[in-house]
């Protein structure tokens, strides 16, 4: 639907979370058009790219909520490689800072996050070589947890962990023969799987915070505390028991109490604040190091920020990622 109102028009496509988006617009004036092909609008939010034409696109006149390569760090298999090349990328860059300025490469050294310092070791199952190292890792710990992900997909579906790698292993190449000259299913990731996590009253949990760079020169990062997500069963060593496991909602419905325990699944950072203080055991772990814990996860965090500008800059220049164009304008 066409409009001749001189009101800011937005586009809202999907159900996820529409009234979070449309209820601010709506409160400050805009107006809400429903013809999906239109190009004129001030915002299009969409949940899939294809609904999406970057080729119309006005830079400095409209907002797409879309980024024509964003699978480079929203794809779980295309992470890992953006990661990969990203680490690769840097290294070569400090080692030519190194030669010609030692002073400048401690500058530029300290401001790289290694990829291991925060990402557990992550195989692509679809290339052999990846496939190749899994099998290897797996040889040298068979005692290891893994967690196995499909690459395109969400709410934990299709996520199982493996506890026998032996018999995981034998079950891929299998798979990999059978695939031969057929077709072939949604490829996966497996990742180390993290051992002892912090609990919350027994209870696995994960914190949902966001952030959105909102310009890189200057860098404006706006940041959302979020909350955290929580298990309704308690934690344990049954590998098939994904409730205990994976705090996904599309999880946690599952369990027969969710209706009535709603609440308990998610905490404010307030209330995991609070938790932290009075929980006797989680106050006896972190009673002298948590100070220098949350400085640590604050450098992190700072030095993350950083890594992520100088992948979107890398991304930018390289064709190849097709990150050409900047898609939100002020």
């Amino acid at each position: 639907t066409s409009s001749s109102s001189s009101k800011p028009l937005f586009f809202i496509g999907g159900n996820n979370g529409v009234d979070l988006i449309a209820g601010p617009l709506l409160d400050r004036g805009w107006e809400q058009i429903t013809d999906k092909e239109s190009s004129n609008f001030h915002l299009k939010w969409v949940e899939i790219r294809r609904d999406v034409s970057f080729t119309d696109f006005k830079p400095g006149k409209q907002l797409l909520a879309r980024n024509p390569n964003i699978s480079v760090l929203t794809s779980k298999g295309k992470l890992i490689t953006t990661l990969r090349s990203y680490e690769r990328a840097f290294s070569r860059s400090s080692k030519a800072v190194s030669s010609s300025s030692s002073s400048s490469s401690s500058t530029s050294s300290s401001s790289s996050l290694r990829m291991d310092t925060f990402f557990f070791k992550s195989y692509k199952l679809d290339e052999a070589k990846d496939r190749d190292d899994f099998v290897k890792a797996t040889l040298s710990d068979p005692g290891k947890i893994w967690i196995c992900k499909p690459v395109g997909r969400n709410q934990g579906k299709g996520i199982h962990l493996v506890s026998d790698a032996a018999a995981f292993v034998h079950e891929m190449k299998e798979e990999h023969k059978k695939k031969r000259g057929g077709p072939r299913s949604m490829a996966r990731i497996v990742q180390e799987y993290l051992p002892n996590p912090l609990l919350l009253n027994g209870h696995k949990a994960d914190i949902r915070c966001y952030m959105l760079i909102a310009n890189n020169t200057p860098t404006l990062v706006l940041y959302h505390k979020g909350y955290i997500r929580l298990t309704l069963s308690k934690y344990n060593d049954d590998y098939t028991d994904l409730g205990s496991h994976l705090t996904n909602q599309y999880v946690q419905k599952k369990n027969d109490a969710y209706a009535s325990s709603l609440d308990d699944t998610t905490w404010s950072m307030e209330q995991l604040d609070e938790y932290l203080k009075s929980s006797e055991g989680i106050e006896a772990v972190y009673k002298d190091a948590r100070h220098n814990c949350t400085q640590r996860a604050v450098k992190q965090t700072t030095e993350s920020i950083k890594m992520m500008m100088e992948m979107m800059e890398m991304m930018a220049m390289n064709p190849r990622h097709g990150c050409t164009t900047v898609l939100f304008q002020p």
